[in-house]
């Protein structure tokens, strides 16, 4: 287990990181980005379904290289996960195409003995695409983040909302969900827990494939 210190400074640095691409409310922590950060060693388990594994991304890779990218100046990056894919040299994670948040979490646990400071959290689509008790989702989800925050006690977990749907009824449940997420949020960093929620509301319509109406495009990714 990581000292306090080393997982407060992996959190603090996540938090930057999406405040500077405009993925969460940055008021919060405008005088925490101005005070330079050590180097951290990210050891990153990206958990979810087909979006982290990077499927209709035309390299494979998703949304991993270009993290990847913007975390390596400076700092140690390694990801975390039995699953492969994408072009990139370190391409593991944990993202399972289909499968919706009961699979996640069960397939998770796996990779808490490698003890990941960071988990990065994308899951419910396939809730609202296969009618997989979608109102119930949230809940899962919270259930999900206790898991993850009890056999990593020291993880900084990012959880992204879900990105557009083309369908009209799942976009609407998946609105929904969105709605429900900052209570789940706020709830257990309420409670001390290193814990954010990321914003994909900059990915429109538009970025979202048009074959299949759920994954995001090169540019979406």
């Amino acid at each position: 287990m990581q000292c306090a210190s080393s997982a407060v400074r992996v959190f603090l640095l996540c938090l930057m990181i999406v405040c500077d691409s405009n993925l969460i409310n940055a008021s919060p922590l405008q005088s925490a980005r101005r005070e330079p950060v050590a180097e951290v060693k990210f050891r990153i388990l990206p958990l979810g379904d087909s979006i982290t594994h990077g499927m209709s991304s035309s390299d494979g890779n998703g949304y991993r290289l270009a993290l990847y990218n913007l975390l390596t100046p400076g700092n140690k990056v390694e990801y975390i996960g039995r699953e492969r894919s994408g072009s990139m040299g370190d391409n593991r994670h944990e993202g399972h195409p289909g499968a919706d948040i009961r699979p996640i979490s069960e397939k998770g646990k796996a990779d808490y003995a490698e003890q990941p400071n960071v988990v990065l959290l994308m899951a419910g689509t396939n809730n609202i695409v296969f009618n997989i008790e979608p109102d119930n989702a949230p809940k899962m989800l919270g259930h999900l983040i206790d898991d993850i925050v009890h056999n990593c006690p020291d993880v900084a977990v990012l959880v992204a909302s879900l990105t557009p749907l083309r369908d009209t009824h799942n976009e609407q449940r998946r609105i929904k969900f969105n709605r429900a997420l900052p209570a789940v949020i706020t709830e257990r960093a309420g409670a001390g827990k290193h814990i954010a929620r990321v914003d994909m509301g900059r990915i429109t319509i538009n970025n979202i494939n048009t074959i299949d109406g759920v994954h995001p495009t090169d540019e979406g990714y």
